[in-house]
Protein backbone atom coordinates (compact mmCIF):
# COMPACT_ATOMS: atom_id res chain seq x y z
CA UNK A 1 0.00 0.00 0.00
CA UNK A 2 1.44 3.19 -0.76
CA UNK A 3 1.29 5.93 2.11
CA UNK A 4 -0.03 9.49 1.34
CA UNK A 5 3.22 10.54 2.03
CA UNK A 6 4.67 8.78 -0.32
CA UNK A 7 2.13 10.09 -3.06
CA UNK A 8 2.84 13.74 -2.03
CA UNK A 9 6.60 12.86 -2.77
CA UNK A 10 6.42 11.30 -6.21
CA UNK A 11 3.84 14.60 -7.03
CA UNK A 12 6.61 16.88 -6.01
CA UNK A 13 9.19 15.19 -8.03
CA UNK A 14 6.96 14.62 -11.04
CA UNK A 15 6.30 18.47 -10.51
CA UNK A 16 9.68 19.70 -10.83
CA UNK A 17 11.32 16.75 -13.23
CA UNK A 18 8.76 14.95 -14.74
CA UNK A 19 6.80 14.88 -17.97
CA UNK A 20 3.41 13.09 -19.16
CA UNK A 21 3.06 12.29 -22.54
CA UNK A 22 1.67 9.47 -24.79
CA UNK A 23 3.06 7.01 -26.47
CA UNK A 24 2.97 5.31 -30.21
CA UNK A 25 0.83 3.12 -28.76
CA UNK A 26 -1.50 6.10 -27.78
CA UNK A 27 -0.74 4.97 -24.37
CA UNK A 28 -0.20 8.23 -21.19
CA UNK A 29 2.70 7.92 -19.51
CA UNK A 30 4.84 9.58 -16.99
CA UNK A 31 9.07 10.25 -17.42
CA UNK A 32 11.20 11.68 -14.62
CA UNK A 33 15.16 12.33 -15.94
CA UNK A 34 17.25 13.11 -13.06
CA UNK A 35 21.30 13.31 -12.54
CA UNK A 36 20.48 11.63 -8.91
CA UNK A 37 20.31 7.49 -9.01
CA UNK A 38 18.56 7.42 -6.02
CA UNK A 39 15.64 9.36 -6.68
CA UNK A 40 14.73 7.52 -9.71
CA UNK A 41 15.31 4.51 -7.86
CA UNK A 42 12.39 5.90 -5.12
CA UNK A 43 10.51 6.95 -8.28
CA UNK A 44 10.62 3.33 -10.07
CA UNK A 45 9.34 1.63 -6.87
CA UNK A 46 6.16 3.10 -8.32
CA UNK A 47 7.04 2.83 -11.92
CA UNK A 48 7.96 -0.60 -11.61
CA UNK A 49 9.81 0.14 -15.39
CA UNK A 50 13.33 0.40 -16.40
CA UNK A 51 16.07 2.40 -15.80
CA UNK A 52 18.04 4.58 -18.88
CA UNK A 53 20.95 5.97 -18.04
CA UNK A 54 22.07 8.19 -20.54
CA UNK A 55 25.94 9.29 -20.67
CA UNK A 56 26.37 12.85 -21.57
CA UNK A 57 30.46 14.04 -22.35
CA UNK A 58 29.44 17.83 -21.57
CA UNK A 59 26.67 17.02 -18.87
CA UNK A 60 26.22 14.72 -15.83
CA UNK A 61 24.83 11.44 -16.30
CA UNK A 62 21.07 11.54 -16.29
CA UNK A 63 18.48 8.97 -15.74
CA UNK A 64 15.68 8.63 -16.80
CA UNK A 65 12.18 6.58 -16.11
CA UNK A 66 9.08 6.07 -17.81
CA UNK A 67 5.97 4.36 -16.24
CA UNK A 68 4.21 1.60 -18.13
CA UNK A 69 0.95 2.09 -19.51
CA UNK A 70 -0.47 0.24 -16.75
CA UNK A 71 0.75 2.51 -14.17
CA UNK A 72 0.28 5.96 -15.72
CA UNK A 73 -3.71 6.41 -15.52
CA UNK A 74 -3.90 5.52 -11.80
CA UNK A 75 -0.47 7.56 -11.10
CA UNK A 76 -2.35 10.32 -13.02
CA UNK A 77 -5.54 9.98 -11.24
CA UNK A 78 -4.06 9.68 -8.33
CA UNK A 79 -1.41 12.77 -8.23
CA UNK A 80 -3.75 15.15 -10.14
CA UNK A 81 -4.96 17.51 -7.72
CA UNK A 82 -1.49 17.67 -6.15
CA UNK A 83 0.31 19.44 -9.23
CA UNK A 84 0.58 22.90 -10.35
CA UNK A 85 -1.65 24.14 -13.06
CA UNK A 86 1.18 23.83 -15.85
CA UNK A 87 1.23 20.10 -15.30
CA UNK A 88 -2.43 19.50 -14.51
CA UNK A 89 -3.50 20.52 -17.63
CA UNK A 90 -1.01 18.78 -19.38
CA UNK A 91 -2.12 15.65 -17.75
CA UNK A 92 -5.65 16.30 -18.38
CA UNK A 93 -4.83 17.13 -22.34
CA UNK A 94 -2.74 13.51 -21.71
CA UNK A 95 -5.74 11.36 -20.72
CA UNK A 96 -8.36 13.46 -22.86
CA UNK A 97 -5.95 11.96 -25.82
CA UNK A 98 -6.48 8.67 -24.54
CA UNK A 99 -9.69 8.59 -23.60
CA UNK A 100 -10.85 10.25 -26.71
CA UNK A 101 -8.47 7.20 -28.16
CA UNK A 102 -10.73 4.53 -26.30
CA UNK A 103 -13.75 5.53 -27.14
CA UNK A 104 -13.42 5.07 -31.03
CA UNK A 105 -11.78 2.00 -30.57
CA UNK A 106 -14.15 -1.24 -31.57
CA UNK A 107 -15.42 -2.89 -29.04
CA UNK A 108 -12.90 -6.08 -28.23
CA UNK A 109 -10.25 -4.78 -30.34
CA UNK A 110 -7.70 -2.42 -30.50
CA UNK A 111 -8.27 -1.12 -33.95
CA UNK A 112 -10.77 1.45 -35.21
Amino acid sequence: MISAKDIYWLAGIIEGKGYFGIGRTRYPYIQVRTTDLDIIERVNVFFKASICKEDRSIRKTSYVVRSSHKTSVPLIMTIYTLLGQRRRTRAKYVLALWRNWKSNLRPGTNAY
